[in-house]
């Protein structure tokens, strides 16, 4: 491995955000064109697995398993992408089987511009708590997503007691506001 690989996989342990955006930004474009060629799925599709992939790398990285270490970062995130398109492509075919039970419920009187500005703001969200990172991102998604209680949440993260809770989701939540504004920022810059 190279001195740049470790260094990036260093400065990932310390959670070092600006690394990780750089990591983030650097190969999506590639792994979603790879992903797209090698597998036939869609854009969408592929910039999941990525997230997902991403995910999964920094979580490798901060718990310090599974890292290849003789592998360059690339090498080891595209080989991630591999297992989670796999992951996917079973999910969504598991799925398939049963077309009675609905994914997504939706009111009737919700139209289709809405569903996809609700979707494109879901994936920002999902991208930026991936770019938010530890301990932050499992805080959040403990509370919001798991329903936990901030005393759940406490006794599981092992913080001094509930209103540490409080206060550290509050911080977790403006970072994550800032890092969701930035996101579609970047993305007015690069559609205009």
């Amino acid at each position: 491995m190279t001195k740049n690989n470790s260094l990036i996989f260093e400065r990932l342990k310390k959670e070092d955000e600006s690394v990780l955006i750089k990591v983030y930004e650097s190969y999506r474009d590639e792994f979603i064109s790879w992903l797209v060629k090698k597998y036939n799925c869609d854009i969408d599709e592929a910039l999941e697995v990525y997230q997902n992939s991403i995910l999964a790398f920094c979580e490798n990285v901060r718990n310090k398993s599974k890292i290849v270490y003789t592998s360059t970062v690339k090498t080891y995130l595209f080989s991630l992408g591999k297992n989670k398109y796999s992951e996917y492509k079973r999910y969504r075919d598991r799925c398939d089987k049963d077309k009675s039970f609905p994914l997504i419920e939706c009111e009737e009187n919700i139209n289709e511009e809405e569903l996809l500005k609700y979707e494109d703001n879901l994936k920002k969200v999902q991208e930026s708590l991936v770019i938010l990172g530890e301990p932050c991102k499992s805080l959040l998604e403990m509370f919001y997503y798991h329903q936990k209680t901030c005393e759940e949440i406490g006794t599981l993260m092992e913080y001094k007691n509930e209103d540490t809770v409080k206060n550290q989701k509050r911080k977790c939540m403006i970072r994550l506001k800032k890092i969701f504004e930035q996101q579609t920022e970047n993305i007015h810059i690069y559609s205009n």
